[in-house]
Formats: structure tokens, sequence, C-alpha cells
């Protein structure tokens, strides 16, 4: 492989991971320094820079476009108070959570399928010496955690561009398909579908149909396949059967 194929395939993996980094940020618990990050080098590096090194669809051009009109004019969407309170109404308290951002809540209906499903998301951290850090309370299936994740495998790959290291690329390609595939890619649309039907609040709204958009271009990109879910888990939002214990009474 030529020198400038390399360095334009290693530009353009770093260029995917500031974009799943930018993703992934997006979804955390919004604080001060994280919404500085998001509304300036973030906006202008992430976005701008991926959609220049890699070709995309018109949608998801319009996405890029919208949710930097968004970030650089919609300020009271981006209020701290705002975001704050949406994000506690939309994400948090896992049993009143409008939009649950956890895989394992979306198309396992039982106990062990989801056990399974963690412990196979952990199995990919840990196979690159990877931990949800201690100080992390979020879950090894948390949206953000699992960007995350694609973006350390994409920077690696830039590495092996880099460096010119087939080996090393050929993996970071194969497991970044495969996670793709079995976890992030296969949850995604029906969450943001959910997300979009549950908030008005232009910031997620435009972050969650760009994550969307995102996976999509990454499933073509990457030769993927995506099998998604239809649904979340049917135990979410259910309303327990109320208790009535008339048969328990003793009969006279």
């Amino acid at each position: 492989m030529d020198t400038t194929t390399l360095n334009i395939d290693a530009m353009t993996a770093a260029a995917r991971a500031r974009m799943y980094r930018f993703l992934a940020k997006a979804f955390l618990y919004p604080m001060k320094d994280s919404l500085k990050v998001l509304t300036l080098d973030g906006s202008s590096d992430a976005l701008e820079g991926f959609s220049v090194l890699h070709p995309t669809s018109s949608d998801f051009q319009d996405a890029l476009r919208q949710l930097n009109h968004t970030l650089n004019g919609g300020e009271k969407w981006l209020t701290l108070e705002n975001l704050e309170f949406e994000y506690n109404r939309l994400f948090a308290h896992l049993g009143s959570a409008k939009c649950p951002p956890y895989e394992t809540e979306f198309g396992h209906d039982n106990v062990f399928q989801k056990t399974q499903a963690m412990a196979d998301i952990a199995g990919f951290y840990y196979a690159y010496g990877l931990d949800v850090a201690d100080e992390n309370a979020e879950r090894v299936d948390f949206i953000s955690t699992e960007l995350e994740f694609m973006s350390f495998l994409a920077l690696n790959e830039a590495y092996a561009f880099e460096k010119d290291i087939s080996e090393q690329m050929e993996i970071c390609l194969d497991t970044q398909r495969k996670f793709l595939r079995d976890h992030l890619g296969r949850w995604i649309s029906v969450f943001v579908k959910i997300l979009m039907k549950s908030t008005d609040n232009r910031f997620y709204r435009d972050i969650g149909r760009l994550t969307m958009l995102f996976l999509r271009e990454e499933a073509v990109r990457l030769d993927v396949v995506l099998e998604e879910v239809t649904g979340p888990n049917k135990e979410v939002g259910k309303v327990p059967d109320p208790f009535d214990c008339s048969a328990c009474t003793p009969s006279a």
C-alpha cells in the first residue's frame, strides 16, 4: 500500500474516532466542561473534519448541518439547566426513563439473555485491556461506553495504518465489524426512534438522528448487515399488575 493511501486511511480512521468520541460525550450527563467541548472544539473538529474526509449520504450531511446549526445558534436548547432537566427525564432512573440508554434494555426479554449480552460486551472491552472505571457508575452497555469503545478501536486502526501494520489493521477492523453488528448497531435505530418521540429538545433530537445515520454509514463502510431489534424489552415501562389477594382469603 503506498504512503499516500496509508496517510488518507489513517486520517479517515482518526476522524471516525473523533466522531465516535464526540457522540459518546453528547450522551453523558451534561456538565459545564462537557458542554464546552461539545459546543466549541467538538463541533468543528469532529463534525466538519469527518465530512471532509469521508464521503457520506445526503441525509447524513443534512444531519451534520442541522446539529451545527443547533450548536451554534440554539442557545436555549443548550443551557445547562435545560439539558440537565431533559437528560434526567429521558435517560436517568432506569425504571422511569423515557428512553433507556442501555443496549440490553432492547431485544432481550429475560434476565438470562441480558446477562449473556452484558458478559459478551465486557469481553470485548477486556480483550483490549479495558474496563469501566470504578468512579463510573454506568453499565458496560451504556451508549456512551459503547461509542467510546468504537472510538478506541478506530484510533487503533489509525495507528496501524500510519505504521503500516497490516495484522493490527485487520484485527481492529474485524472487532469493529463484530461489535457494530452484535451490539451497538443492533439497537440504535429503535433507541433513536423512541428518543425522537420522547423529546422536543433540538440538541437531543439532532444528536440521536446523527448517531443513527453515522452508524448506518459505518455499517456500509465496514460491510456489515445490521439486524436491528424492533422494540424495547417487554418489561421496560410495563405497569405491574395490581396485587389482589382475594383468592387468599381463608374460607369460613
